[in-house]
């Protein structure tokens, strides 16, 4: 996808050009097996002109931008559980220069056709080459399900009573669990 934008209109002088290129590869090699890959490219470069505020001359105000994406996954569905786990990595140059790194493990077991257990963990680490106060690493795991509230009354097994306005959360960079009741 290319996005040319010109405003000359009023003295503007604004120019962008924003370039999207990407490709996905998706190869099933052994039936319950499926390995993808990606590929993007990302270019943005922005022209306006700008005046000076402690001498009022005219100059322009660039900003360019070039990013590329790679991404690895796969999964692994067999009848009694589903496991998949991908990687990726985004790097940009130019103006604002930043990496994300990421990962993800997730494992599902069908309970019934339209609801399943999903425990699942998440890394993702933001690094900035100029301004570091914005760096972070994060991991984010835990227990889920998947499935409509119908199917969740419908469970061969009780349900635990949890009262109404009870919060669970847990996880995070420290690992840790807490419970709030709501007011």
């Amino acid at each position: 996808m290319v996005d040319d934008d010109n405003n000359d209109g009023g003295g503007l002088g604004y120019h962008s050009k924003y370039r999207f290129y990407s490709g996905d590869v998706e190869v099933t090699p052994w039936k319950p097996l499926s390995l993808r890959f990606q590929y993007g490219q990302i270019r943005n470069d922005t022209r306006i002109p700008i005046i000076v505020p402690t001498n009022f001359t005219t100059t322009d105000s660039v900003y360019a931008e070039k990013g590329m994406s790679y991404e690895v996954g796969l999964g692994l569905n067999l009848d009694v559980v589903q496991l998949s786990a991908m990687g990726s990595k985004f790097e940009n140059q130019g103006s604002f220069a930043f990496k994300i790194d990421r990962a993800r493990v997730r494992a599902e077991v069908p309970v019934v056709p339209t609801f399943s257990l999903v425990g699942e963990w998440n890394y993702d680490k933001y690094y900035e080459a100029i301004y570091t106060y914005g760096d972070y690493k994060a991991h984010r795991y835990g227990p889920t399900s998947a499935g409509t509230r119908t199917d969740i009354a419908r469970l061969p097994f009780p349900r635990p009573r949890i009262p109404r306005g009870l919060f669970l959360s847990g996880g995070g960079a420290g690992g840790r669990a807490s419970a709030k009741i709501a007011g």
